[in-house]
């Protein structure tokens, strides 16, 4: 019942095909924040929600340069999927960079009207690190459960650690598994997974991730 118009980078997401009917797909071709400004006054959406960092930033250019020609009933509001505070892992010892990173962050979302949080966890990163106020900060989790979710759940899995793994079998005999699922990407901070997994007292422990990404270089090593 929502007139919904979906914007895209690019126009090859898996999940497009899968859209309800009646959801505009807009791709961008360019700059964002040129884009946007063209795009917001033209339609006034009465919400604006963006899912990244990188269009988090776009969208509050786009509308510190509109300025009054903004709609007032455009509110702006991004959706927070992870810890940003992993961004900081890998500057932990440079503290002009993990300052001016915060400072950023924070100045951008202290301009929106509001912030949805995927978690409590979440939702918790965005205060303790980059002291938000003013703005509010509401969990939404992610509600979607794709079809045929659950008849995958229960088929049996191929992996030499898990292989064993089938509803009601007792759990003796088996090694625990550590599994975690998510872009190998410095904002993931598998990196402190993999060396608190390392100190963990449990020699028998497996540790599974699975995902790809720009960190799997360094998180192999």
């Amino acid at each position: 019942g929502i007139d919904v118009r979906l914007i895209v980078g690019r126009d090859d997401h898996p999940y497009l095909d899968a859209l309800e009917e009646g959801v505009q797909v807009l791709q961008i071709n360019r700059d964002r924040v040129p884009w946007l400004r063209g795009f917001v006054p033209c339609e006034r959406p009465d919400l604006l929600l963006t899912g990244k960092l990188a269009d988090d930033y776009a969208a509050v250019r786009a509308c510190s340069d509109l300025g009054a020609a903004w709609p007032a009933e455009t509110r702006l509001v991004a959706a927070v999927g992870t810890p940003l505070s992993g961004r900081l892992a890998g500057r932990r010892w440079n503290l002009l960079k993990t300052w001016r990173e915060v400072r950023r962050i924070r100045t951008c979302y202290e301009r929106l009207d509001g912030i949805t949080a995927i978690s409590a966890g979440v939702a918790e990163d965005l205060r303790r690190f980059y002291h938000i106020e003013g703005v509010p900060i509401r969990v939404l989790n992610n509600p979607i459960v794709p079809q045929g979710h659950w008849r995958l759940a229960q088929a049996p899995c191929p992996h030499p650690w898990l292989a064993s793994v089938t509803p009601g079998c007792p759990l003796a005999g088996r090694p625990p598994v550590i599994l975690a699922v998510g872009g190998l990407r410095q904002v993931k901070d598998f990196a402190t997974l993999i060396r608190a997994f390392a100190r963990l007292e449990e020699p028998e422990a497996r540790l599974l991730i699975l995902g790809e990404g720009k960190e799997r270089g360094s998180l192999t090593r």
